[in-house]
């Protein structure tokens, strides 16, 4: 079930749907439904929305097609240096009968 409300957001002065409750799988309080055609048209905009820690939720035809959101804080290099060793046949070619099964060759 779907609760469709219009809001007006002052920043952007227009009008854009945003159906959060009905969206399975999304944070109803910070995900933003938009139409495919608006992100097009206002992408600067909604950029700076995401940047502000808003989630969008990319529609065609109502459906759910993408999703746009922040990108968390990247983690710096090396936090887990000397606790992780790494076999030394790692990067070795893998054997034929897996290789097989990747390839939906196995039956």
């Amino acid at each position: 079930m779907k609760h469709p409300a219009i809001v007006y957001d002052a920043g952007a002065a227009f009008f854009f749907s945003v159906e959060t409750i009905g969206l399975v799988g999304y944070d109803a309080l910070m995900s933003i439904q938009i139409d495919f055609q608006q992100l097009q048209s206002n992408l600067p905009h909604f950029l700076k929305r995401v940047e502000a820690g808003d989630t969008l939720v990319v529609c065609e035809d109502d459906k759910p097609i993408a999703e746009i959101r922040p990108i968390k804080k990247r983690r710096p290099v090396g936090l887990a240096e000397g606790k992780i060793t790494i076999a030394p046949n790692c990067f070795d070619p893998l054997p034929e009968e897996i290789l097989d099964a990747f390839e939906g060759k196995v039956g």
